[in-house]
């Protein structure tokens, strides 16, 4: 169902994928645009071993929610870390490939989640956030995509 990847040298295991995905500061979901269009956004996120879960700030339906809305397939992507190397006019880098299924959260499972995204961006003010999530909550909310394929790949990282 999903390609295997060209460069099989490169490839990493499912484990160091889930350690890149879930340290990883923002991912780019890939999604259908209800014009046809694929759109890649970036997005803050956290991850656990089944899925990935991204924040939006406004429960208002922009171009991402309405095209989860209209097709749950999507795409996500991040990059662990990558330096140039000017003299082999390259790069090393290590990168995670995500598919799945996305579907919107709200309630309080969308506020469980968002005390995650306090905890992962935001240590220094845990009490704080986790007070603000209840009220931020009623207006926001996430969607859980559920890894159906991962691979990643690296050079030298």
């Amino acid at each position: 169902m999903f390609p295997g990847m060209k460069r099989k040298d490169r490839e990493v295991s499912k484990e160091r994928c889930m350690e890149v995905l879930k340290s990883c500061q923002y991912g780019i979901i890939s999604t259908l645009g209800e014009n046809g269009y694929p759109c890649g956004t970036p997005f803050s996120h956290v991850a656990d071993d089944e899925k990935i879960y991204i924040h939006f700030g406004s429960g208002v339906p922009g171009n991402v929610m309405k095209s989860i809305l209209n097709c749950n397939k999507v795409g996500f992507t991040c990059v662990g870390g990558a330096d140039t190397i000017q003299s082999d006019f390259g790069m090393n880098y290590i990168s995670v490939m995500v598919q799945g299924r996305a579907e919107l959260i709200r309630g309080t499972d969308a506020e469980h989640i968002f005390r995650r995204f306090v905890d992962k961006y935001c240590p220094s003010y845990i009490k704080e956030g986790y007070e603000y999530a209840p009220k931020h909550m009623k207006a926001a909310s996430i969607a859980a995509i559920t890894i159906e394929h991962i691979s990643g790949k690296s050079k030298d990282m």
